[in-house]
């Protein structure tokens, strides 16, 4: 069974106990659940939440997303034009930023190793059901990247 670890505010835990065993948590594979803390949308942006802007495939495969990537600072799959895209990428920029600082905030000695990797967001329903999971991705063996879902 995977214990899950509940964080109220990584913001507020530096030098206290809890955040010291983070590390040990995550690597003995736990989950780190904050209730507490996420992403905020502000309100201009929430009308990016619908299916309309995504560049669907042809096939719908439930994986229908807009993908950022902060290496080239490019946005992909999405349908929007102007001022919208931009918007839209401000958006996912300014989430990547905080998915990047929560993980250093809870996992600095993994600084080095890090790389970050893209954001995805997903306005619209998966084609079927999925179980609540993490996505992760390693792309060397030194090197990996947590994606943080919301």
């Amino acid at each position: 069974m995977v214990e899950i670890v509940e964080l109220d505010n990584p913001y507020e835990t530096q030098n206290t106990k809890p955040q010291n065993g983070i590390v040990d948590s995550v690597e003995d594979g736990s989950v780190v659940y904050l209730p507490r803390s996420g992403f905020t949308m502000m309100d201009q942006e929430h009308r990016f939440l619908t299916p309309t802007i995504v560049d669907q495939p042809r096939v719908h495969s439930g994986r229908a997303r807009i993908i950022y990537l902060p290496s080239s600072e490019r946005l992909l799959k999405t349908t929007l034009v102007g001022e919208d895209r931009d918007d839209l990428q401000a958006m996912m920029t300014r989430f990547s930023t905080w998915a990047w600082n929560l993980v250093l905030q809870l996992l600095p000695e993994y600084q080095a190793g890090l790389a970050q990797g893209p954001a995805t967001f997903r306005p619209c329903p998966r084609s079927g059901p999925q179980r609540l999971h993490i996505d992760s991705f390693f792309s060397f063996l030194r090197r990996a990247a947590v994606s943080c879902a919301c």
